[in-house]
């Protein structure tokens, strides 16, 4: 067998667990299918509607040649975006991560890869909610974590600790800083918390202007 047709180790371990799918009795079948068929199928279709979108994006600069200033950089950086689409179920998120993308070619420095590819990892590790607190905050000088809540805009119901565990996540990350400021600590945990005061970081503004604002 020539090198070039040799299965990688991943590809092995895929046939693999195929194989052991398919040899479930009476269900293995269609089960195969619906795992790896159909999501394969989904992957690319996503990953072509991403691409569709783009050449959208970016007809206006048909006469220009765009050069990465690092060709194995931005291909990696590339590479790790088309992955993170195959895998995202949220419109919301492919969105976001069409807006990444354009920002990459508009912002494209030597060095900037290594930031742009944590913003990638942090967006990726991201639920809407944190997405949302950020494009409420960014035009926002700072806030109480409670004032958020009605703003949210949800099609169901989520808890409020929900607020305070993505609240807490973003600040870890940097893109949020949090203190309190006029309360009253003998609340309970959850009013106290709720009574953080929050504000955007200037980290969490890039991020904001390079992930979730359409460039």
């Amino acid at each position: 067998m020539e090198n070039d047709t040799k299965l990688t180790k991943r590809e092995k371990w895929g046939l693999t667990i195929k194989t052991a799918v398919q040899a479930i009795p009476y269900v293995g079948g269609p089960l195969s299918t619906a795992i790896f068929d159909v999501q394969n199928e989904r992957k690319i279709k996503k990953l072509e509607n991403y691409l569709n979108s783009l050449h959208t994006e970016f007809e206006d600069y048909k006469e220009g040649h765009f050069i990465p200033k690092d060709e194995e950089e931005f291909a990696a950086l590339v590479e790790n975006i088309f992955e993170q689409v195959k895998v995202e179920h949220k419109k919301e998120k492919i969105d976001y991560l069409r807006n990444f993308f354009k920002s990459a070619v508009k912002f494209d420095s030597a060095g900037l890869y290594d930031r742009q590819q944590s913003f990638l990892k942090a967006l990726s590790e991201m639920d809407i909610i944190q997405c949302q607190i950020l494009q409420i905050m960014y035009d926002e000088d700072r806030k109480v974590l409670q004032g958020i809540f009605s703003e949210i805009a949800t099609e169901t119901e989520f808890d409020p600790y929900e607020l305070v565990g993505a609240a807490n996540r973003l600040a870890n990350l940097g893109f949020l800083k949090t203190y309190y400021k006029d309360v009253d600590f003998t609340n309970d945990e959850l009013e106290l918390s709720l009574n953080k005061t929050i504000e955007i970081s200037s980290l969490g503004k890039q991020f904001t202007e390079f992930c979730l604002k359409d460039q």
